[in-house]
């Protein structure tokens, strides 16, 4: 009775059948055009010499293993990559399991001795978020540094997480010629210790505690010197005011800075006197180029019929930039960011910001904020050693 209808059955079976494979094959299809559109994306990411921080913060939180997504991305060993990647860690620090603290621990042994200051920030705020004193050792390291504001971010990670026995360390930075990073080492040693050395002069009243109580200190933690740290730079190809082009190669085997600034930058005008003076001084041994960054465009995207005004925009800050360098008589090389791409590559978004290169065309340093004379001569002495 039931034999005439078996085709049926069977017809309406091998249906469903093809129709169950064609939703797999199609669900297939969609994941690895994921993974490919991912694959294609993560190429091009570690291949730009300056990525966007959003693009890098796109691959951590997309990826399936963001930890070692990290480690890759700063492994590239270019600035743009490690900043973005710091930044990154440092706005999800309260949201990472242990196994992703585990995988990313590589780059907080190694951020907080980076060239760039930033990174050195952010790494170290951090540890401080996790209350982690792996760090406390390097800090008398960086007692004598170059760069004050670089004394001072480790005096703060200091004030953060030292204890009793490290007041030697604080100790040690509240005679530091820089009046802010010893103000900072006197809060630290307020912090270790407990005490507060009201008076007249804190200084030496601090001074004083720290002879009294000497035996009860532990010796200062000291972990040596840490290692020469540099990074690869990335060329940029820009106009001075003649017109002439001016690539950053041209001065490999020489010292190096480049300060990037713009003319209605306050803190990048107060440190002009301060650049000239270091020209006139070095030279013969340094390079100084600044970068005006006036005619960075804010909004890349091309809108067709607006070329015109475009160039009229580039030529009215290029007038800005001339009446600057006129009015203060700037003595080194000016050259014009119109498109952000040196910008770009250097994180200055935020100016003024001067980067250090050593005499093999790699980064020493990248500093944020204004400068005096004196540390300008102190940071060329470091670089040129």
């Amino acid at each position: 009775m039931t034999a005439p209808h078996q085709p049926v059955v069977q017809h309406r079976t091998l249906r469903r059948t093809l129709r169950v494979c064609v939703a797999v094959v199609f669900v297939g299809l969609l994941l690895g055009r994921g993974r490919i559109t991912q694959q294609i994306a993560l190429r091009q990411v570690l291949a730009a010499t300056a990525p966007s921080p959003q693009a890098i913060e796109h691959m951590l939180a997309e990826s399936t293993e963001p930890g070692a997504m990290a480690v890759r991305l700063w492994s590239q060993g270019r600035l743009a990559h490690q900043r973005a990647v710091v930044d990154a860690l440092r706005g999800n620090v309260g949201g990472m399991d242990a196994a992703t603290w585990r995988t990313v621990d590589p780059i907080l042994r190694q951020a907080p001795h980076s060239p760039d200051l930033d990174v050195v920030e952010a790494s170290l705020a951090m540890l401080v978020a996790r209350a982690d004193r792996r760090a406390v050792c390097w800090v008398s390291a960086y007692q004598s540094d170059a760069d004050p504001e670089r004394r001072a971010l480790w005096l703060r990670y200091l004030a953060a997480v030292g204890q009793y026995g490290d007041a030697a360390l604080a100790a040690d930075s509240i005679e530091d010629k820089d009046p802010y990073v010893s103000a900072l080492a006197l809060a630290a040693l307020r912090q270790c210790t407990g005490a507060w050395f009201e008076s007249a002069d804190p200084v030496q009243t601090a001074r004083q505690w720290v002879a009294a109580h000497r035996e009860e200190l532990s010796p200062a933690a000291n972990c040596g010197p840490p290692t020469r740290w540099t990074l690869g730079a990335i060329d940029f190809d820009l106009r001075d005011l003649d017109g002439h082009p001016v690539r950053l190669s041209d001065f490999r085997g020489r010292v190096v800075l480049v300060n990037f600034w713009a003319t209605w930058c306050g803190p990048c005008i107060a440190e002009v006197p301060d650049l000239i003076e270091l020209n006139q001084r070095r030279g013969d041994d340094l390079v100084v180029l600044g970068v005006a960054v006036d005619a960075v465009p804010h909004d890349h995207a091309h809108r067709p019929g607006d070329a015109h005004d475009e160039a009229a925009e580039r030529e009215r800050h290029v007038q800005q930039v001339r009446r600057i360098v006129k009015q203060y008589g700037i003595n080194y090389p000016v050259l014009i960011d119109d498109t952000g791409v040196a910008s770009a590559a250097y994180r200055a978004e935020g100016v003024p910001v001067s980067v250090w290169f050593d005499a093999e065309g790699r980064i020493a340093r990248r500093l944020t904020g204004p400068r005096s004379i004196t540390v300008f001569e102190a940071m060329y002495r470091w670089t040129a050693e």
